[in-house]
């Protein structure tokens, strides 16, 4: 058979003990199978034609896809079953058995056809633009929308009936509850361009070339075997040790490498889990007890070198490297490292994620949102990467969005600390104090963990912002100041209040205090000590002085120097930019 002949001699030289010393060798040994595969592509095949150009390659038959170019007209399409929902195109409505219903916009609707038509198979961002917003041109935050808007439709009223999954690069895919499957909606035919099945020989011969390729390219510049993929129960547990990371919490990085550390044990050569693992320890460096510092840094160095042996340019290991770092007076290093972690895992969404907190924390406001929204898109959601894109959007002076992020967020995640008090000082610094106190009012949904006197911390500030009288102002100051020389992450809020109320002689000294020790001394740890989460004054948060909430600092001279003396301005010389706040 014609593509298993190929196969064969691609994967010639990749088999045990067939490796040439030195890579002149195995350049020869590469040629003479070249010359091999050429021969099998002079001879004839007879397998069955196709057209290529209209086989949908995405493994599996039957599917089908928007074509490009022809705008999807709602009146046409029939309702169809999603789950336990009934969604009805021409209504713009989703209905639930049990009689709950949600009216969805024209734009969010046409998505959300276009994606069930494909039914499974991925459609690209440039055919949802043609199919839905009749080719013209919108920005990505206008698709990023009506995926945001759907996934919480899903969510909510949808119960999970259904999921919309994003393919880096690629497109987003609709994926139905198993449950509750049925055919993709009918009606409009003339957008649906029907996918030819590949002959099943015809499929796995091209599956086997792809394969063969895949491991004869590995094998030859590499000198070494492909690793092998991982059980399906051990991939299971590296998919909760990346939930647990996620967590941002020292119990969820903790519990995260333990479980990697049993990994790495059962699949020593997977340069994934090692990267992984080399990663999770470099939080621990960077956020956990000073007296761990040394331990975490050692073992994330031998994490990370390991996964390098097995895989050089592994995007976790790049990952690792970076939060290595300090924080402060290593920006430029940093995003160095970065970018060519980057070059060479295009669209990683932990190098990203770990790039758009370096541009917010150098004033690239801008860039930093734009870089955070793909890495949303890609994966489970998370409160970590909701607060990233919430903060960085807010800090672009994109406050309509990251209004619509944080709805997203609090309905997926109500009582997270980090969506909680986002929620709380985004609606205060946002002209709505009375709105913020309302949020705290409501005792049942306080954040876990948090207890009353840090609630009655910021509520005094949103009490003065809404008076805006001296008294209350002073007072809401003294008591954040006070707090500030107990943990760094009170400092951090002490010094945005202060800001924010006028008190900008506050704010210089409590940011002198913060950054250098000036003055006084500020905890090393973030907020109670059972938290144990730490801040050294090495990885002090920069990203504060380019929020909204400290544009009265950016406005006064002094802040000139302050950026000097943090070594931003350096930065900025040497990388050839400016901060948004300069433009």
């Amino acid at each position: 058979m014609f593509p298993l002949r190929i196969g064969d001699a691609l994967l010639m030289s990749a088999q045990t003990g067939c490796f040439p010393a030195t890579p002149t060798l195995r350049a020869r040994r590469l040629w003479r199978d070249v010359r091999t595969v050429r021969r099998c592509w002079r001879r004839p095949w007879n397998g069955p034609a196709f057209d290529q150009g209209k086989v949908a390659m995405n493994g599996s038959s039957g599917r089908t896809a928007p074509a490009d170019g022809v705008v999807l007209n709602l009146a046409k399409v029939g309702p169809f079953q999603l789950g336990r929902l009934r969604v009805d195109p021409p209504s713009r409505e989703l209905l639930r058995d049990d009689g709950a219903r949600q009216l969805l916009e024209p734009r969010v609707m046409q998505v959300l056809v276009a994606l069930a038509q494909a039914n499974g198979a991925v459609v690209g961002r440039d055919t949802l633009v043609q199919s839905c917003w009749e080719g013209r041109v919108v920005g990505d935050s206008a698709v990023n929308r009506a995926i945001l808007l759907l996934r919480r439709a899903a969510a909510e009223i949808g119960e999970g009936a259904f999921r919309i999954d994003t393919v880096a690069r690629v497109g987003y895919r609709l994926l139905r509850d198993k449950d509750g499957e049925a055919e993709p909606p009918a009606g409009d035919d003339s957008h649906v361009e029907a996918d030819r099945q590949l002959p099943r020989r015809q499929f796995l011969g091209g599956g086997l070339i792809a394969a063969a390729m895949a491991c004869a390219g590995y094998a030859f510049w590499t000198g070494r075997k492909p690793p092998a993929p991982l059980s399906p129960e051990t991939q299971a547990m590296l998919d909760q040790a990346s939930v647990l990371a996620q967590q941002t919490t020292v119990d969820g990085t903790s519990q995260a490498i333990g479980i990697l550390r049993k990994v790495v044990e059962i699949a020593p050569g997977s340069a994934e889990a090692w990267g992984m693992l080399a990663n999770n320890y470099a939080v621990a460096a960077q956020h956990w007890s000073p007296k761990l510092e040394r331990q975490m840094r050692l073992r994330a160095e031998a994490a990370m070198s390991r996964a390098r042996e097995i895989e050089p340019e592994n995007g976790f290991a790049f990952a690792a490297e970076a939060m290595l770092l300090p924080r402060m007076g290593a920006e430029l290093q940093l995003e160095r490292v970065l970018r060519r972690g980057l070059s060479h895992n295009p669209g990683s969404p932990i190098l990203l994620h770990h790039l758009a907190w370096t541009m917010l924390n150098v004033g690239r406001c801008r860039e930093a949102a734009d870089m955070i929204g793909p890495v949303v898109e890609q994966g489970r959601p998370s409160p970590n990467k909701f607060f990233a894109q919430i903060t960085m959007l807010w800090a672009a002076g994109r406050l309509e969005e990251a209004e619509q992020a944080l709805e997203t967020a609090s309905s997926l995640f109500t009582s997270h600390y980090a969506i909680w008090f986002t929620r709380f000082y985004l609606l205060m610094y946002s002209g709505r104090p009375a709105d913020a106190l309302s949020q705290s009012a409501d005792v049942e949904n306080w954040p876990s963990g948090i207890d009353r006197p840090n609630i009655a911390l910021i509520e005094q500030v949103a009490r003065a912002m809404l008076s805006r009288r001296t008294d209350d102002i002073d007072r809401a100051i003294r008591a954040n100041n006070a707090a500030a020389r107990e943990g760094t992450g009170y400092c951090e809020n002490a010094i945005q209040f202060a800001s924010a109320l006028g008190g900008i002689d506050e704010a210089f000294g409590l940011a002198q205090a913060y950054y250098f020790g000036r003055g006084f001394e500020i905890a090393d740890v973030r907020f109670a000590a059972d938290q144990r989460a730490y801040s050294q004054r090495k990885n002090r948060r920069l990203h504060i002085l380019f929020l909204p909430s400290t544009g009265a600092l950016r406005a006064d001279g002094r802040f000139a120097l302050l950026a000097r003396d943090l070594g931003l301005e350096e930065y900025w010389r040497e990388s050839r930019t400016r901060p948004d706040y300069l433009e």
